[in-house]
């Protein structure tokens, strides 16, 4: 009797420990399958990567991502790869094949990678181009513990064009999952352990939002820009943050260091600085990219640690295009039915190319209207000349205009007219040259022909006579010196 007292509590004690121990493992199963929401605004593919925590939606009483947890996570991803103008047809998009790739995020049976919610981003700077932007949703999602990373792939295809993604992104939440050290003494351990507390998520700066005006970024001239930066911890304050600006060599700040301090910035907070920017006259258009780096302090766990974030902000430059037509030189008024030369002169005063130009002439009272010459490219500094020969159906007055059409660096369609007017006169009839003709002739009166023949005959009979008798006495005059000379 003694004895079953003795094994009844050890018994009860028993059953006990077991309850406990399936009670734990209850929880620890509970807590590998908690699912936690999550919103990711925004990835932009290609460029720089944007993730704002003030858009994240936890439904799990932690806010950290531990090992075993189950996730679903939205992401809004604009694709620099895929651009049209106006805007995308969602009707023209397939998505193939979307599944997690790599990092530290695996896939179950129960997991699910969607790709919808296709529209267009307008392009700054380049209006009507857009890029494409659309929703990536992942649904149970299970994080192994070991890093932050999160990779999706799979392939879009927009208007019969392929195009492959593969994202990455890092998970803030992420808790990398650190094994416990050996135990001298559980109940020590145990109330060691009570005490630990891990480091919270570690705080970034990243760039949430700038603004570069409303208008085309134009070289040799000023704007301001504006950025606002935020801090994704939710719950530490940064402190003592340095902040610097690299410019690319065509841009330069105006008034301005390169660098500002900031005494602190709070959790779940942003903060804005503006300063000008001038863009060299030289400036080629195209897109520059402007990095801004963030070093600051946080205390974590009554540890002060240091920090540091690198962004960076795209913008695009435009030349002004300078591309001229020389004023025409006409004459006021051409015969009619008569084929005229008309030259016309240009020049490219601007720093860019000017690529598929054509010239056309047309007008009233042309005979060769509808003419068109194609120039080709047309280099910076570089000009030349479109020679036409026109010609009037008649005498009146004559209108035209001479177009050049011509496309910019950015593929725009252009054009640069000249109108011209003149008048078209009768052909003036053909006088006879003075010069070529003889002397005027001078009325003769009936008879007075013969008259002239007589005294010419008469004439001409005297000087034979007189000639006669000078040759005969010239040489008597010889036969008697020769006599003197015997």
């Amino acid at each position: 009797m003694k004895n079953r007292k003795r094994v009844l509590p050890v018994v009860v004690a028993v059953v006990m420990m077991l309850g406990a121990l399936s009670l734990m493992m209850t929880q620890v199963v509970n807590a590998a399958t908690i699912v936690q929401d999550y919103k990711i605004d925004k990835i932009v593919y290609g460029g720089r990567v944007r993730y704002e925590p003030n858009n994240v939606a936890i439904t799990s009483p932690d806010s950290n991502i531990r090992s075993g947890s189950v996730v679903n996570l939205t992401f809004t991803v604009i694709d620099d790869k895929i651009s049209d103008s106006g805007s995308i047809d969602p009707a023209k998009m397939q998505a193939y094949g979307f599944a997690l790739s790599g990092g530290n995020y695996y896939a179950t049976t129960n997991t699910t990678v969607t790709a919808g919610g296709f529209s267009s981003e307008p392009v700054l700077g380049q209006s009507p181009k857009v890029f494409l932007k659309y929703t990536i949703t992942v649904q149970n999602a299970v994080y192994d513990g070991n890093g932050k990373e999160l990779g999706v792939e799979g392939k879009l295809v927009y208007n019969g064009n392929s195009h492959n993604v593969k994202l990455s992104k890092t998970i803030v939440e992420s808790v990398i999952y650190v094994a416990p050290s050996s135990r001298e003494s559980s109940s020590q351990d145990d109330e060691e352990d009570d005490e630990t507390n891990t480091d919270p998520a570690t705080p970034y700066i990243i760039i949430s939002a700038y603004n570069a005006g409303s208008g085309a970024l134009v070289a040799g001239q000023e704007f301001p820009l504006s950025i606002t930066f935020y801090n994704t911890s939710s719950t530490l304050r940064v402190e003592n943050m340095i902040v610097s600006i690299k410019m690319p060599e065509s841009l330069s700040l105006v008034d301005s260091s390169n660098t500002f301090y900031v005494t602190s910035l709070d959790a779940k907070t942003s903060q804005s600085k503006t300063f000008n920017v001038f863009i060299k006259p030289n400036a080629r258009p195209e897109g520059y990219a402007i990095d801004v780096e963030f070093k600051y302090q946080y205390i974590a766990n009554k540890v002060r640690k240091d920090g540091s974030t690198n962004e960076s902000i795209n913008l695009r430059v435009e030349q002004v295009d300078r591309f001229t037509v020389n004023p025409l030189d006409l004459p006021p008024e051409i015969a009619a039915e008569e084929e005229y030369p008309l030259s016309v002169g240009y020049i490219n005063k601007g720093r860019s190319d000017v690529y598929n130009m054509t010239v056309a002439i047309a007008g009233t009272n042309l005979k060769q209207e509808g003419q068109q010459q194609n120039l080709g490219n047309l280099e910076p500094g570089k000009s030349g000349t479109a020679d036409f020969f026109i010609q009037c159906q008649q005498p009146g007055p004559v209108t035209g205009t001479i177009t050049f059409t011509y496309e910019d660096l950015n593929m725009n369609v252009k054009t640069v007219t000249v109108d011209f007017s003149l008048q078209a006169v009768e052909a003036a009839q053909e006088e006879q040259n003075p010069w070529n003709s003889g002397p005027p002739e001078v009325p003769v009166a009936e008879g007075a022909n013969k008259g002239w023949m007589i005294w010419a005959g008469i004439g001409a009979a005297m000087l034979a006579v007189a000639g006669f008798f000078v040759i005969k006495r010239i040489k008597a005059r010889k036969e008697q010196e020769d006599d003197e000379d015997i």
